[in-house]
C-alpha cells in the first residue's frame, strides 16, 4: 500500500470478501495527532460512516473510543420505531470527516442504514496502539442480523488489522 487510507480501504474491502454474509464494511481511526479517518467499502456505507459523525455518536465510534463491540438490529429499530416504541440502540437520532461539511444531512443513521437494506451493524474495535483507537463496521442485510461464525471471522481478522494499522500509522509521513 502507498498510503494509509489505501491500507484501510483495503482491510474493508477483505472484510466484505471474507466474512460470511458481510455485505459492506467501513472502518475509523481515531489518532490523537490527526483527524477521524473514515473509510468504506462503497458509497452507501460511507454515507452511514459520515451520519455518525455528523451526530457524535453511533456504533463505530462507541467500538474505537470505549474499545467495546457494538451491535445494532436495526430491523428491530423499524419495529419499535413503526411501533411508537423508543430506545437507546446503540446511537442517537473518508476521507478526514468534518461533520459540518458532511454530504449527508437530514437522515439518521438508523433511516440511512433501513434504505440501504442494512439489517444489522457490527462496530468491533481493533487492536492498534494505546493512541490510536480504531472499529471495523460491518455491515448486512440478513434478516435476523449476524450469525456467531460471522463475527468469529470478522474477531480473526480485526486481530491482523490492528497490527497493519499500528505499523502504517508509526511509519507514515507527518
Amino acid at each position: 500500500m502507498d498510503t494509509v487510507p489505501e491500507l484501510l480501504q483495503s482491510i474493508c474491502q477483505l472484510a466484505v470478501e471474507v466474512v460470511p454474509d458481510c455485505e459492506a464494511a467501513g472502518l475509523t481511526v481515531i489518532d490523537r495527532e490527526a483527524p477521524v479517518t473514515v473509510v468504506a467499502s462503497d458509497e452507501r456505507t460511507r454515507r452511514i460512516e459520515l451520519a455518525q459523525y455528523r451526530d457524535g455518536d453511533g456504533p463505530s465510534l462507541r467500538a474505537a473510543r470505549f474499545d467495546t463491540e457494538t451491535t445494532v438490529h436495526l430491523d428491530l429499530v423499524e419495529a419499535a420505531e413503526s411501533s411508537g416504541q423508543q430506545g437507546d440502540f446503540g446511537f442517537t437520532s473518508s476521507s478526514t470527516v468534518d461533520p459540518a461539511s458532511s454530504p449527508v444531512t437530514g437522515a439518521s443513521l438508523p433511516q440511512l442504514a433501513v434504505a440501504a437494506g442494512v439489517t444489522a451493524i457490527a462496530s468491533m474495535p481493533i487492536p492498534a496502539t494505546v493512541d490510536l483507537h480504531a472499529a471495523l463496521t460491518l455491515y448486512t442485510g440478513r434478516p435476523h442480523g449476524w450469525l456467531p461464525e460471522s463475527l468469529d471471522v470478522a474477531d480473526a481478522l480485526i486481530t491482523y488489522a490492528g497490527d497493519a494499522i499500528a505499523i502504517a500509522y508509526r511509519l507514515r509521513p507527518r
